[in-house]
């Protein structure tokens, strides 16, 4: 399953915090600002799990965990928290991600979902 970047919020990316909240294009403005804006390309339903890879343009991750909705947010409203390294509190709709530094991204970046290893 492939996504791509059309907006990323001005409040989106901070040099401290080791998440990045994605949401698709139907997002209110409050979440824009805080969030990056995704296309989903394809209506097929998307099953994230631990052992795939997400690839942020060419820089790929390890699934370590999955929330408990973060399949059925991504698929609903196009939502995911993606977490990156241990947290200290479990997030029901993250998605969680090695290495632990988050991405580089910009608008037009395709995101593939699930790659196997």
């Amino acid at each position: 399953m492939k996504s791509v970047i059309t907006e990323i919020g001005r409040n989106a990316l901070s040099e401290s915090d080791k998440m990045l909240l994605f949401f698709d294009e139907s997002a209110t403005e409050f979440i824009r600002e805080v969030s990056v804006i995704q296309r989903l390309e394809n209506e097929e339903e998307i099953t994230v799990e631990q052992g795939d890879i997400i690839s942020f343009g060419e820089q790929k991750y390890n699934v370590t965990e999955v929330g408990a909705v973060a399949n059925h947010n991504l698929n609903e409203i196009g939502h995911v928290a993606f977490l990156f390294g241990k947290q200290q509190e479990e997030f029901a709709g993250g998605i969680y991600l090695e290495p632990n530094t988050p991405p580089k991204i910009e608008v037009g970046m395709e995101i593939f979902y699930g790659e196997e290893k």
